[in-house]
């Protein structure tokens, strides 16, 4: 049997990711870290049972910016979390990783240049920014695809994603125990699975509850955009209905919240809001913004093993996982 990089990780009692630095001779690895790597590759004679390193299976990152709406500076860090899961899950199962980054640029150019190399055992496509019709276009390749960050019940490929639908119910819940009589949300018009599976989840909790009234302010997903939007919101209603309002990810918060300052709103004594993400510039705002946080290593980790699984079974079934979030409670919220 094919020795992988986890049974030297396991033996030698490191990570893998130590072991693969150990191999390609790279890291600040401590003498002593190295010598009981080297111990546990000498004793599964590695290098004779895996092989030339041209015979190790690749796996593609496609990082797709249809638009640039989301996949953007803004959330850069987003994406290196994505990374950090795919490398280390890529190097428990013994694949060469291998990432791709796209902008502007069509599905079908795509597939044809990133997707028709013999050597490929698969692909984890970010689909963020993809639609049902872009996602229908990986089927003309036979390669193995799971896609990340975005969902649907009915394509015929494995997904895996946030648990949005469950997160924004939390979030939903959590204010109402908090007193609060109405809760709005902060939606986006752009074309992303993820917001529109939160909004509806927003419609769905509100619906449990028929002395509330649902309030929707629709903006664009990026800083300036949704600044410019509740900017021209408040400038025409003056005021907002409801004392608190969840919004579709942590960067509409963010736009919001100098939208309403600037209009002489106080966080949280006027209005309390509630982001989606935590990108690491939430804590820092004025105030701290709260958010909900779903751990994005663990999605890209799932993929891996999603991949792996769909590689050496084919005919399998579709399978589709959702990562749950958890309440990251910050100074925006009055409570």
């Amino acid at each position: 049997m094919k020795v992988t990089l986890k049974d030297i990780a396991n033996y030698a009692e490191v990570s893998s990711a130590t072991v693969s630095l150990v191999l390609n001779n790279k890291g600040n690895i401590s003498p002593e870290t190295r010598d009981r790597v080297l111990k546990a590759i000498r004793h599964f004679d590695y290098n004779k049972s895996h092989g030339p390193a041209s015979q190790q299976r690749t796996i593609k990152f496609l990082k797709i910016a249809k638009h640039g709406q989301v996949i953007n500076r803004d959330h850069d860090v987003f994406i290196a979390d994505y990374l950090d899961g795919l490398t280390s899950g890529a190097q428990e199962l013994d694949y060469k990783l291998e990432v791709v980054s796209f902008a502007h640029t069509s599905v079908a150019d795509i597939i044809a240049s990133a997707l028709q190399e013999p050597s490929i055992s698969g692909a984890i496509v970010l689909a963020t920014e993809l639609n049902r019709d872009d996602m229908l276009l990986f089927s003309t390749t036979t390669i193995p695809i799971v896609f990340i960050d975005t969902y649907n019940e009915y394509l015929p490929f494995d997904f895996v994603d946030m648990d949005n639908k469950s997160s924004i119910y939390k979030a939903f819940i959590y204010l109402k125990e908090l007193g609060f009589p109405e809760i709005g949300f902060v939606a986006s018009y752009s074309d992303i699975s993820n917001f529109r599976i939160r909004e509806n989840a927003y419609k769905e909790s509100i619906s449990y509850y028929p002395d509330m009234n649902p309030d929707i302010i629709s903006v664009e997903s990026t800083f300036h955009g949704a600044y410019r939007d509740m900017n021209a919101y408040l400038e025409e209603h003056k005021k907002l209905t409801h004392k608190a309002y969840i919004c579709s990810n942590d960067i509409m918060a963010l736009g919001t919240i100098k939208a309403l300052k600037e209009h002489g709103f106080r966080i949280p004594e006027d209005v309390s809001l509630l982001g989606f993400d935590n990108l690491p510039q939430s804590a820092q705002a004025d105030p701290p913004l709260s958010t909900i946080e779903v751990s994005k290593r663990d999605i890209a980790s799932i993929a891996v093993k999603q991949l792996h699984n769909r590689i050496e079974a084919p005919g399998s079934p579709t399978v589709r996982s959702l990562v749950g979030g958890a309440l990251i409670l910050r100074e925006s919220i009055r409570r």
